[in-house]
């Protein structure tokens, strides 16, 4: 099939060297697909050979198809294989003939020649409960120097410390993530005595491929998650080389790093940050040359700093972050997250200096998620959809239980006009992590702004039985207004942004983009040309709230997209977009889109003309 050869018996897709397992049902949708090769199969026909009987909804069959394209896609960008045909069903686009019949002898298909491991949250079995930390930890330690440390794949953290308890099952992991073995293991502390006990488990058979109990003391901690990670690299026959000059021998400081990095784990936001900060200072405080608590202290010293002005303690400042941030790139210059504090002390508007922050932070940390994901939240502000899609494709795919990676995925396929696939994907996502917000508002919106009836009432429904639909109640209402506008609930809407308009002197962006979408097109503009938008260039004031912000204005999405008014250039310029552009040479998307009744290249240099 096109590149790759499928063995139907073992659920593999082979290409070259390289092996991709398959779910068992993501293959039987494969060979639905493979008996027709370029005939539409509906829906309707792939649920009924699949599924038969058993089934009762079609949200697997999505699923499924989501998963297969992803998986091909990842191994063959040049080409699409699978085609989505609207409200009918789905067909494979690549030729596909039985191997028997192929020019070309089939390679027999081979274990994966390179392993992929996921280190599990290891067990606290500590008599103290709040010593989970410990635990965890120890576990993200090891999986930190193996990663760094060997040339092994190694999944995040958020995708392989989702499993605990009887969902730990090395068969059932490594079907989740992909991977082919597993590390998991327990930690018992008594006072300064600890044991750590772990175990490698290859997921194909369930077997222990090593095992180690150590009895030591805390202070001796650092060795041995060296030790652990050198014979994990070793039983996977891959050279260890510990070089990670971002840890520290001093065992306080790693404890009040672990009990920091916990605190954001459990309260991510404003709590979590204000509570962590002064537990990374004890950490630096404790181990001066420990680089990693400084790279993420100048972090949340940066986070505290621009968004929490009025809870920031007073010895907090803009020196202070950028001390933070060059003492760990000093003392180990591979630090990538400290380039995102720096990041996070420009102004809004400084496109040029966050752009080279993040290129920075991605020379060093190419395949860190985090990093990543920060890359396709800037792309996207600046209009460069098809750019902030591939880092979070990137990232998804690093870290496919990082749900801020999935949702740019989604976000930037309806962006590109793409709504069939990233409702697939979105439905996924929903499915996989159910308790995570912001994807089922995000949904509710992009059905909206497709003016998918069906689709908002499902999710309405789903809502309305798991149970988020009184925290969701605002993004509910403001979806069905996009479909149906009513100029009752449009109005006292548009007398606050006018209220706002005069008491700071602009209009929040989230509030421009939801009047848009509900059809106040004049006024959403009228206001656009009050709001000066000066903070958006000053280093001191707070950010904008909120992800989407400048974003949602690039939605191609919907019946009138915002760049189709002409009026949509002059905000660009006065968000200082414009500028970056026109210096940067680095145009984003809507320049290319045929569909804009203006040029738009001549009409942004003809605005930054006369806005001087």
């Amino acid at each position: 099939m096109g590149t790759f050869v499928v063995n139907t018996s073992r659920n593999m897709l082979q290409q070259g060297d390289t092996n991709i397992s398959l779910e068992p049902k993501v293959m039987d949708v494969l060979c639905q697909l493979l008996n027709q090769p370029g005939e539409v199969i509906t829906r309707d026909e792939l649920l009924a050979s699949v599924w038969g009987e058993t089934w009762h909804s079609d949200e697997g069959l999505t699923r499924n198809i989501s998963i297969l394209r992803r998986l091909l896609r990842s191994a063959d960008s040049s080409q699409e294989y699978i085609e989505t045909i609207p409200k009918k069903g789905y067909r494979l686009t690549q030729p596909a003939v039985p191997a028997c019949k192929a020019q070309q002898p089939v390679a027999a298909i081979s274990p994966p020649h390179q392993p992929i491991l996921a280190v599990l949250a290891f067990d606290n079995l500590s008599a103290d409960d709040s010593m989970a930390y410990l635990s965890d930890g120890i576990s993200e330690e090891i999986r930190q120097v193996v990663a760094q440390g060997t040339s092994l794949k190694v999944i995040g953290r958020a995708s392989s410390f989702q499993y605990r308890g009887v969902d730990k099952a090395a068969a059932h992991v490594g079907k989740q993530l992909g991977v082919t073995h597993v590390l998991d293991g327990s930690v018992r502390c008594v006072e300064e005595n600890i044991r750590v006990s772990a175990e490698l488990i290859d997921c194909a058979n369930e077997t222990i491929v090593w095992s180690q109990r150590t009895d030591s003391k805390m202070a001796d901690i650092f060795q041995l998650e060296d030790n652990i990670a050198g014979a994990v690299a070793s039983a996977l026959n891959t050279t260890f080389a510990p070089a990670n000059t971002q840890l520290t021998s001093n065992p306080l400081a790693h404890q009040y790093y672990l009990q920091a990095r916990t605190q954001l784990d459990q309260q991510f936001g404003n709590s979590g940050m204000l509570k962590a900060l002064p537990l990374y200072e004890a950490a630096v405080a404790a181990a001066p040359d420990f680089a990693r608590a400084w790279a993420l202290l100048a972090q949340t010293r940066a986070y505290v700093l621009r968004g929490l002005p009025d809870k920031r303690p007073a010895d907090l400042t803009h020196a202070s972050v950028v001390h933070a941030a060059a003492t760990a790139l000093r003392l180990d210059d591979s630090c990538g997250i400290a380039y995102l504090a720096l990041n996070g002390l420009e102004a809004w508007a400084s496109y040029n200096e966050r752009e080279a922050h993040i290129h920075r932070a991605l020379a060093v940390a190419s395949n860190d998620p985090e990093i990543i994901v920060a890359a396709a939240n800037l792309a996207a502000r600046m209009g460069r959809i098809k750019v902030a899609l591939a880092y979070g494709e990137k990232a998804y795919a690093l870290d496919p239980m990082f749900p801020i990676a999935g949702f740019y995925c989604t976000t930037m396929m309806d962006m590109d006009g793409r709504y069939e696939e990233s409702r697939e994907l979105s439905d996924e996502l929903l499915e996989r992590f159910p308790d995570v917000e912001y994807l089922w508002s995000t949904a509710l919106s992009i059905a909206a702004v497709n003016s998918d009836e069906e689709r908002l009432a499902k999710i309405e429904e789903q809502l309305r039985r798991t149970g988020p639909i009184d925290r969701l109640g605002g993004a509910l209402l403001v979806s069905k207004q996009i479909l149906n506008p009513n100029r009752a609930f449009i109005d006292p809407y548009i007398t606050k942004a006018h209220e706002a308009l005069t008491n700071q002197g602009w209009v929040d962006l989230r509030v421009l983009n939801a009047l848009y979408k509900v059809g106040a097109c004049d006024e959403t503009f009228e206001l656009v040309e009050k709001s000066s938008f000066k903070h958006v260039f000053d280093p001191n004031a707070r950010p904008p709230g909120g992800w989407a912000n400048e974003v949602m204005m690039f939605n191609r999405s919907g019946s009138y997209p915002m760049m189709r008014d002409p009026r949509f250039v002059n905000f660009c310029t006065k968000l200082g977009l414009s500028d970056y552009w026109v210096r940067s040479g680095n145009w984003p998307d809507c320049a290319d889109y045929d569909f804009l009744p203006y040029n738009f290249q001549a009409e942004i240099q003809r605005s930054l003309v006369h806005s001087q």
